[in-house]
Parts: structure tokens; C-alpha cells; sequence
């Protein structure tokens, strides 16, 4: 899909590697903040205020759904035992 392999091995190290420009390294750590925290980035110098000075609003409502979907799927089929890995 056109993701460097670089920064597919990166993603491990997360917003603490090189391979990232500063609007990966923001939107990872929004990524983080959202699974951790109810209010993610709260107040001045915070993950969203961080991803927010890169993406306008349009933008931003399209990420946040796009991760928070990401968690309630995950939620959904960690809560019912789902496992999308076949055990063949």
C-alpha cells in the first residue's frame, strides 16, 4: 500500500524512531493516547493539539474514527474470542 518497509519494522519503536516526519510521530502517539487515555491529548502541547497543527478538522474527525473504530473492533472480537488467525 505504499508504506516503506522501513517504517513498517519502525512501528515497534513507535514516535521514537527515525523513520517517521513529524506528523507520523504525532499521529502515533495520538494512536497510543487514544487506546490508554478517555481524553486523549488534554490541554495545550497534548497528542490531538500536536496532530491538529498538521490536519484540519475534516481531517482530524477522519483519523479519530478511523483508530477508534480500530478499538472497538478489536474490544468487540477480544470479548467474544474471536480470532482471525487461522490455527491450521
Amino acid at each position: 500500500v505504499g508504506i516503506p518497509e522501513n517504517q513498517i519494522e519502525a512501528l515497534e519503536a513507535g514516535s521514537a524512531s527515525d523513520a517517521f516526519n513529524e506528523l507520523e510521530k504525532a499521529v502515533l502517539d495520538y494512536a497510543d493516547d487514544l487506546v490508554d487515555n478517555a481524553n486523549p491529548g488534554a490541554g495545550a502541547g497534548g497528542t490531538f493539539e500536536r496532530v491538529a497543527a498538521h490536519l484540519d478538522a475534516e481531517e482530524m474527525v477522519e483519523l479519530t474514527l478511523a483508530i477508534t473504530f480500530y478499538i472497538m473492533t478489536s474490544k468487540f472480537l477480544i470479548t467474544f474470542g474471536i480470532d482471525l488467525e487461522s490455527s491450521d
